[in-house]
């Protein structure tokens, strides 16, 4: 019996080579979920033809808001949390939300901008909601996600983060970044439960972005635990199209990207679903 999972690819809308490669890979039925950052211009230029992707692809393809809460600029203005035009870092976020610092007004509104430019480049409301470095993880953030995607999400679903501690401890690689991810996301897995929420139950992709250890490597593993696990699994990714980054767009991982798209985009990879028994949902 084959096994469903959603593979979602993130950023959309970062780069043109962001957006190539996810649009190949839809087109090509290889992914099946691709969250939109509506904070960046190739997000509203690229949303043709990644709607053309979608409806000649062989698989359904989910549209979700990638909610963006670090480095890059916010749609509104953001006097305390991007006084500067600038969001702040992940570390600087992490520590803020700790000690309960931020503007809860300004994420809620600054989320509603994001959410609200989603419909209008798309011409419908996101599938699902997630966080661009997992803010949506976050104390505070997360009940702002909370508590918009109660009362916005019709039938879509949040991104679970969370994986028991057992089963982190199964993986083959970044066992540490894969807990201390699961940790911060245990508290949105109660709170989506709370809320009654729909969301994946498994949570797998996370990495270091070592292109030393090959990203075939790192996808076997993700999927060997998915085909173990009974319910809903998700495994996130980070393709993008090989070619010269604009120096002017911030993208750190952009060379790990177009491994990720090469083995996406291979024959080892379908053959690997189809021995493990697995499709996209």
């Amino acid at each position: 019996m084959t096994k469903k999972f959603r593979l979602c690819a993130d950023d959309f809308g970062l780069s043109p080579l962001v957006n190539e490669g996810i649009i190949a890979l839809v087109k090509q039925g290889r992914l099946n979920a691709t969250s939109a950052m509506t904070t960046e211009p190739f997000c509203a230029k690229g949303s043709e033809d990644l709607l053309s992707a979608i409806a000649s692809s062989q698989s359904d393809c989910e549209l979700g808001l990638h909610f963006t809460l670090t480095e890059y600029s916010p749609l509104g203005e953001l006097p305390k949390l991007a006084p500067d035009g600038l969001l702040p870092s992940v570390k600087w976020l992490l520590l803020k939300s700790h000690l309960r610092l931020l503007d809860v007004a300004e994420i809620e509104a600054e989320l509603t901008h994001q959410w609200d430019r989603f419909c209008e480049i798309f011409g419908r409301q996101p599938g699902y909601i997630d966080g661009h470095q997992h803010i949506h993880l976050l104390p505070q953030v997360r009940d702002v996600v909370l508590n918009f995607a109660t009362e916005q999400l019709d039938g879509g679903w949040v991104r679970n983060c969370h994986l028991p501690m057992s089963e982190v401890m199964k993986l083959g690689h970044d066992r540490f970044r894969a807990s201390v991810i699961s940790i911060l996301a245990r508290s949105n897995a109660y709170g989506l439960d709370a809320h009654g929420l729909l969301a994946n139950e498994r949570f797998f992709g996370v990495n270091d972005f070592n292109r030393e250890t090959a990203f075939g490597t790192l996808m076997d593993d993700w999927l060997t635990q998915a085909a173990r696990f009974d319910g809903t699994s998700l495994i996130m990714c980070h393709p993008a199209m090989a070619g010269n980054q604009d120096m002017a767009i911030h993208d750190p991982i952009h060379q790990r990207r177009q491994d990720e798209f090469n083995y996406l985009k291979s024959d080892n990879f379908a053959e690997t679903l189809g021995l493990l028994g697995l499709a996209l949902q």
